[in-house]
């Protein structure tokens, strides 16, 4: 059976849960087929399980966990035929959750992932209560490494940072093998060298973000006063965590930052109210014709273009939006 799934940390604990429910487990059957060269959401034919990402064409008629999309679409695909209703686990917080609230069988030690998954897409308060109940230590501050030294922290922002770490260094697989063999305190005060390698890169990873904002080494312009738009250059997938630090400070404007992954291509992250319409622009400059709502967050998103067609990009976004 060949499942795929997205590789952040909602992704990779749904996928664990999705597996711990199952029951069986080979590695050769799992990707997370983020590829810079595929859309998100691509599935080969043979796809049996997709998780945390909409399906890039219709119909799929397999296994879809996935929490993309309004509950409204949601069902008119599923009138239409285009998603199969009797494997469809939805729903609107995220993946995690679709799993929880469905009538899969998930082994009750093992339900604080989906707590780590919802920490993953920002909805901690969706958390549900018998989970907070069930694992008191997620939700208890303690003194915890990060940055190479010792921070009040729960360890379930540890974890979840541990778990993107996989994504960041462009191998979620590491990490995705740590949750299904580690239990929380394991993973939490750091007992095993898998867990430790991870450590390691998490704090690789912390140098080379503070490299990239003290040195100023990103360059950012502000596009009228809707767009700021920067460039970088790291082999790490740190330009969704920089984008989202810069809208952090700047909610009302949408964040843009490309990251050259190599000499010809350049790798996307989106935060903001504008995020759909870039999104959208980004497929029409590749010639995809597809309604991004049901697909993407309203405020984040990415994408990939190669470094041609970001020069276009970013004439098109002078064009609409530099007012």
């Amino acid at each position: 059976m060949r499942i795929v799934a997205h590789d952040d940390a909602d992704g990779q604990c749904a996928l664990a849960i999705y597996i711990f429910s199952l029951g069986t487990f080979k590695s050769s059957e799992i990707s997370f087929p983020t590829s810079i060269f595929k859309p998100f959401g691509y599935f080969e034919e043979k796809t049996e399980v997709m998780i945390d990402m909409h399906p890039f064409k219709y119909p799929y008629e397999n296994t879809l966990i996935d929490h993309h999309g309004d509950p409204i679409t949601i069902r008119e695909l599923t009138s239409k035929g285009y998603l199969n209703k009797d494997r469809l686990y939805y729903s609107s917080g995220c993946s995690t959750l679709a799993l929880y609230h469905s009538d899969i069988k998930i082994p009750d030690e093992v339900l604080w992932l989906v707590a780590i998954g919802c920490s993953g897409d920002r909805v901690e308060h969706l958390i549900p209560k018998y989970i907070k109940k069930r694992f008191p230590f997620l939700f208890t501050r303690m003194s915890l490494l990060k940055s190479e030294e010792f921070v009040p922290m729960m360890p379930l922002s540890w974890i979840r940072s541990l778990v993107n770490t996989g994504r960041y260094i462009r191998d979620p697989m590491k990490t995705f093998k740590i949750l299904l063999s580690h239990d929380i305190e394991d993973i939490v005060f750091v007992r095993s060298d898998d867990v430790l390698k991870i450590v390691e890169e998490k704090f690789k990873l912390e140098r080379e973000y503070r490299k990239l904002m003290r040195k100023g080494l990103i360059k950012f312009i502000e596009i009228g006063s809707h767009i700021i738009y920067g460039e970088m250059v790291s082999k790490y997938k740190l330009q969704s965590r920089i984008a989202s630090m810069i809208w952090s400070k700047n909610r009302k404007k949408t964040v843009i930052l490309c990251n050259r992954v190599n000499d010809d291509l350049y790798e996307i992250s989106i935060r903001g109210p504008l995020t759909r319409q870039i999104v959208t622009l980004i497929n029409q400059i590749h010639g995809v014709d597809r309604d991004v709502s049901i697909a993407t967050h309203r405020i984040a998103g990415g994408g990939y273009l190669k470094k041609k067609d970001l020069r276009r990009f970013f004439t098109i976004l002078n064009v609409k939006y530099a007012q």
